[in-house]
């Protein structure tokens, strides 16, 4: 999944993120900045025990982006979660 921002008057769209996995995301009070939660794509995430979900602010244009915060996590190996994305972060506000 990845998040795009796009200019109601010309309909062009910008990703805002990286190629990743993007869930979760608020806009600034002002408009100006989102926050969102990304992870890496795994290609077998079943192979994969370490994850690491960071919390990102940057520019509508994908500009200037900050890491505010990560969180590891390992996921057990008989785990269902071995194929999928571990949410830590989810992005509901912006104070």
């Amino acid at each position: 999944m990845r998040l795009y921002v796009m200019d109601l008057a010309t309909k062009k769209q910008t990703a805002a993120d990286e190629a990743g996995e993007t869930h979760g995301y608020c806009w600034s009070p002002d408009g100006s900045r989102i926050a969102y939660t990304w992870q890496r794509s795994l290609d077998k995430p079943e192979e994969v025990a370490e994850r690491e979900t960071l919390l990102i602010t940057c520019d509508l244009d994908g500009r200037n982006r900050k890491t505010v915060t990560t969180r590891k996590y390992t996921v057990e190996e008989n785990s269902s979660g071995r194929s999928a994305v571990v949410y830590f972060f989810w992005v509901v506000d912006w104070r």
